[in-house]
């Protein structure tokens, strides 16, 4: 057992970088066992290698790069996201309007938005898909397709919604 502890310590002592082992070898001064202040603190480094360096800063790089690339395409998806619950506002607003108003005029007014950035576009149409042996009958009520369609100040559409509802007809018999 004492050799290896002989020949630990000089390992030990090749590592650390210290000079010599001080004299007493493994024992130290004070008899037999293993005492660590006998190195003199010499066995610790007080500095780091330029290798340690190197890929301490290449790990703290590749983790703020990430964090950043994260950031952005988040801020990115959070931006789209609220453009599509604002034209979606827009037009449930539109909606509501048109059924609280009725559906004679099937018109939207200027005024209607607070920044005039949009405007609508209402078209009432017969329902697609209905059944062939379904009749509309002499009555002034019908089942009629609302299609809302939402454009920017340029002109292209960004949204539409389109829904069912019956509707009152005065103009028919």
């Amino acid at each position: 057992m004492n050799k290896f502890f002989k020949y630990w310590h000089a390992f030990a002592w090749a590592q650390t970088g210290c000079s010599r082992p001080r004299a007493g070898g493994v024992h130290g001064r004070h008899g037999r066992g293993y005492n660590l202040q006998s190195h003199n603190m010499c066995r610790f480094r007080k500095y780091f290698t330029l290798i340690e360096v190197v890929v301490a800063l290449a790990i703290l790089t590749a983790g703020l790069v990430g964090a950043l690339a994260l950031t952005g395409s988040s801020m990115k998806k959070l931006d789209k996201a609220a453009k599509r619950w604002e034209h979606q506002h827009l037009l449930a607003q539109a909606a509501e309007f048109l059924i609280l108003k009725g559906f004679a005029d099937s018109s939207i007014p200027d005024e209607f938005f607070p920044n005039n950035k949009y405007k609508v576009n209402v078209e009432v149409k017969d329902p697609e898909g209905l059944p062939s042996n379904m009749e509309m009958e002499d009555s002034k009520w019908q089942l009629k397709t609302v299609v809302l369609k939402l454009f920017d100040d340029s002109g292209t559409e960004v949204d539409s919604l389109e829904f069912d509802r019956v509707i009152y007809n005065e103009t028919e018999k």
